[in-house]
């Protein structure tokens, strides 16, 4: 059998539905729309359940506000290392695969596009905590032998993602169907790498066929700056007015795109298409 930590949540429910007889673990703090279907409820500490045997635990469970652990470090430092100490802890009862939900975080602002190899340089709390969850599990694949697979990505969105817990495409589009201002922390000039949800399901469900202990970037390897994701979403919504510029905020990288050489996936679905289906979405679930 296989677990999904975090299997309510925005990428973990996709992932559920690409799995779908896997047993899902959550606790509903990041679901925006969670599916109808049988899960157990999960609070760190309590899970005790465990099947007689598990193939593959797919860990997407954590605090994943870059603002909330910037004003709330040792909540979601505690939440993320404790849940992955007992993740961990599960693989290695039951010789179990890990593959880890890491991002793009980890590492620090760069010009060109990140390696795996480049660097851990987190510039936000979230971003240790990630950090100091793959040394663990690092560590348990050394001790313990134990399969990990991670797995760090870019700035994932589609439908289901929580506009409230600040990812940019769903406050942007959002925010462009009521007519309300949209703001940019900065001057618009910082790139992300976006890659649809869909994709990011389908990449970390074919991780599972991967052994020892090896390290991805998830991501579409093409930047995007927040002036042109703010004009392409403009254009679709027909959204006429201009942004309002604040400071940045901190925690924020500035540039932030993958080199995916390693990758074992490259059928993504372009950003166009990608933002249309997500419009689409957040029309009939506001």
């Amino acid at each position: 059998m296989d677990i999904i930590t975090g299997g309510q949540g925005f990428i973990g429910s996709h992932l559920w539905e690409l799995l779908p007889n896997a047993l899902v673990v959550d606790n509903l703090s990041h679901s925006y729309h969670p599916l109808p279907k049988p899960f157990l409820r999960y609070r760190l500490g309590s899970f005790s359940y465990l099947p007689k045997e598990i193939e593959t635990i797919y860990h997407l469970a954590a605090d994943i506000s870059v603002k909330e652990s910037m004003e709330n470090p040792q909540k979601v430092l505690s939440n993320n290392l404790q849940s992955t100490l007992e993740v961990a802890e599960w693989a290695r009862k039951k010789d179990a695969k890990i593959v880890f939900a890491s991002s793009a975080a980890v590492y620090a602002s760069k010009e060109g596009a990140l390696s795996e190899g480049d660097p851990l340089q987190p510039q936000s709390i979230y971003g240790l905590s990630k950090k100091q969850d793959e040394e663990i599990l690092y560590y348990y694949h050394k001790l313990y032998g134990i399969d990990v697979i991670i797995l760090r990505y870019a700035n994932v969105y589609g439908p289901r993602q929580d506009p409230q817990t600040g990812p940019v495409i769903p406050t942007f589009i959002t925010r462009m169907l009521k007519g309300q201002e949209i703001f940019f922390y900065g001057d618009g000039s910082q790139a992300r790498d976006f890659i649809y949800v869909k994709d990011v399901a389908r990449i970390t469900k074919q991780a599972s066929s991967l052994k020892g202990y090896q390290v991805f970037n998830v991501g579409t390897g093409k930047p995007t700056t927040i002036k042109e994701l703010f004009s392409l979403l403009a254009s679709m919504l027909g959204y006429q007015k201009e942004p309002v510029i604040k400071e940045e905020r901190p925690g924020d990288i500035k540039t932030s795109f993958f080199d995916i050489q390693r990758l074992f996936y490259k059928d993504f679905v372009p950003l166009e298409e990608g933002l249309r289906r997500t419009i689409a979405y957040y029309k009939t679930n506001p």
